[in-house]
């Protein structure tokens, strides 16, 4: 199974040609492929009971989806292969729900052979990317500007319309900037003439509450939950900020036994290598990690080069996991 990141969906793994493209290349070498989608995504607006025009069905995180979504998808593919065990690849936030799944959710670890994680955001202490700075907006500012329900909602004429506008040879350039802005700078890795193609499903939607709980991770500066703790914020009676402790940790990722590879870019602003070298320190499974000396964040899943540093070897590692 292979998992999206944040403001993305399900079709990233397939945005490059055949023989670039994660999710082909994985069906090519025999494997039957699983492309995982969040809630709130382009591919999952659907509630039994709610409707997306309720502020409670938007009332969720990466945390709800890393507890209940991803793996009920995990079971659920189990199920329907009726393989005991399988492979778990998580870009980004993606690769934040499995390490939250392996360490919050024991029947999780039963079902997974080895888990995979392409720039792993979890930590984000020294997080560089402009974008980022908007988190630290106070949450009723944030709310304020975004609303209370979707994020990145899709408005399908302004989609055309960038579409058109990176379609253009002239503003394709400037469409990669844009993307460059986000996760750090890598231009000559990226495909300009499929600038269209990524900006058909990118930016996708996620909650405000999701936004607004990676902003309270970087704005109160703490090492996220995967330090051992999680943090929850509470307004004592004089107006100030108390912070307390849950006990026992929310999230703790030492526990973790299954085999984990871990993939990051020397030159990622928004997962940066210090971040994750922390992370490494605290997770005691890690059996494969390979640093891109000058890979962004976006390399991992629209990179030239991908499919020979990543996805090839990548795909070795699965085959000896078998």
């Amino acid at each position: 199974m292979i998992f999206h990141g944040l403001c993305i969906e399900g079709r990233v793994w397939i945005a490059n040609m055949p023989n670039q493209s994660l999710g082909f290349m994985l069906a090519d070498a025999g494997y039957d492929v699983w492309i995982g989608n969040n809630r709130g995504t382009s591919w999952s607006r659907k509630h039994q009971h709610l409707t997306i025009k309720q502020d409670q069905y938007h009332a969720y995180s990466f945390d709800e989806m890393a507890r209940y979504d991803l793996p009920a998808m995990i079971s659920f593919i189990v199920k329907k292969t009726r393989n005991s065990k399988i492979h778990l690849v998580g870009y980004s936030q993606g690769a934040t729900q499995g390490l939250i799944a392996l360490s919050s959710v024991p029947y999780v670890a039963e079902k997974i052979k080895m888990f995979h994680a392409l720039s792993p955001a979890t930590i984000v202490k020294n997080s560089q990317t402009p974008i980022i700075k908007l988190l630290f907006l106070p949450d009723a500012v944030l709310k304020g500007l975004l609303g209370r329900r979707d994020f990145f909602l899709r408005n399908e004429i302004l989609r055309e319309t960038v579409i058109h506008t990176c379609s253009s040879i002239i503003y394709s350039k400037l469409c990669s900037q844009i993307i460059s802005f986000i996760g750090g700078y890598n231009e000559k890795n990226l495909n300009l003439s499929r600038m269209d193609v990524y900006m058909s499903y990118f930016p996708d939607s996620t909650s405000v509450q999701n936004i607004l709980h990676w902003g309270q991770v970087k704005y109160l500066k703490i090492q996220y939950c995967f330090s051992g703790f999680h943090m929850i914020k509470k307004s004592s009676r004089n107006g100030r900020i108390r912070l307390e402790y849950c006990t026992p940790p929310a999230y703790n990722v030492e526990r973790i036994t299954v085999p984990i590879s871990i993939w990051y870019g020397e030159n990622d602003l928004l997962v940066t290598p210090d971040d994750v070298k922390a992370l490494i320190n605290q997770l005691r499974s890690v059996v494969y990690k390979d640093s891109l000396s000058d890979w962004n964040h976006v390399d991992f899943v629209w990179g030239l080069d991908a499919s020979k540093r990543v996805y090839s070897p990548l795909i070795k590692l699965i085959s000896l996991h078998t």
